[in-house]
């Protein structure tokens, strides 16, 4: 009698089981979570071998964004199920890439990479999923290895601009520079207003006005920066080159023009870095705009700290001499 008792109970039990579970589902339908988990545990307790169960719990977590809980039960289902039905991989793997992405805004890289490895293995064909650990690679400076997962990316979704500039840049830093150059010119096709069109064509430009000056061709120089200068009225750089191609040519007030502009947008930079923002910079600028960032720290530290740029008072000093010593008359 016993032994017949106790199956009976087990059934029991069982059933209970299975009205906590069909009870969390009618809470979760109601979007009310925190009832659905609390009878989705009473279920685990009963059947801890049902894996319906820690899938149902973890995404009522997920609905409550608590990816920490959601993935341990997520790990728990499959421990006990390796392969999952391909809709269950894929809410695991959302899971997993927003849990990882967190990590990444939060710059902890190496996390990030652990969390979107594993979404990336149960769901290969999310292209974002692929960019975030992109990304992350891209903070630990892991060229590489960013360049492959972009690679995944761009397979994916090979129509989005902005992934192609970003593996242009990738291309570039690792010296693969025609690659580069077909992946910006084929961003600029799908997108022919991408902000980064006018950088590019403005550091082309820079690029021949310098290629023009080392050989004194100075006016074809000057038509190059002028159109630089189109792109961006207050890029020092362009400003102090183009100054000092004004003195070559003998047009002092021009040259001393440009330096006090490049002497003003110095300044104006110098104070935005003394006061800046406090909105958290952008993921994607701080790490494909590497060139931006470079041209700007050149220019030294902030204007509590020094009065000028060295180059900025080199150049007005060569054009006073200029003007104050004419050349001789041959």
């Amino acid at each position: 009698m016993e032994p017949k008792q106790g199956a009976e109970n087990r059934t029991i039990f069982q059933e209970d089981g299975i009205c906590k579970k069909a009870e969390g589902d009618m809470w979760a339908r109601q979007g009310k979570f925190d009832k659905a988990i609390m009878c989705y545990n009473k279920a685990c307790f009963v059947n801890p071998d049902d894996c319906t169960l820690y899938s149902a719990r973890g995404n009522a977590y997920t609905k409550l964004c608590d990816f920490k809980s959601a993935i341990s039960n997520y790990k728990k289902l499959l421990s006990m199920q390796s392969n999952p039905p391909q809709a269950i991989k894929e809410e695991i793997a959302e899971v997993f890439n927003a849990q990882g992405y967190s990590y990444l805004i939060e710059k902890e890289y190496t996390t990030a990479i652990v969390y979107l490895t594993d979404a990336v293995a149960l769901d290969a064909l999310q292209a974002n999923y692929w960019l975030h650990r992109c990304l992350a690679y891209i903070g630990l400076e892991n060229w590489t290895k960013a360049l492959k997962d972009i690679d995944h990316a761009i397979c994916i979704d090979a129509n989005d601009a902005d992934i192609l500039v970003l593996r242009a840049k990738l291309n570039w830093k690792l010296k693969l520079i025609d690659k580069g150059n077909n992946d910006i010119a084929r961003a600029f096709k799908l997108n022919p207003n991408h902000p980064e069109k006018m950088w590019y064509q403005s550091q082309h430009l820079h690029d021949l006005a310098c290629r023009h000056i080392m050989n004194r061709e100075f006016a074809k120089s000057l038509d190059c920066l002028n159109s630089c200068i189109e792109f961006n009225a207050d890029d020092v750089k362009i400003l102090v080159l183009r100054a000092s191609v004004h003195r070559e040519l003998g047009d002092y007030d021009a040259a001393m023009a440009d330096v006090e502009r490049a002497s003003q947008a110095c300044f104006r930079k110098q104070r935005q870095s003394d006061h800046p923002h406090t909105s958290d910079p952008d993921e994607l600028d701080e790490h494909v705009q590497e060139l931006f960032d470079s041209q700007s720290s050149a220019f030294g530290p902030p204007i509590s700290h020094i009065g000028e740029h060295p180059e900025i008072t080199r150049q007005r000093n060569l054009i006073l001499n200029g003007i104050l010593i004419p050349p001789l008359a041959s």
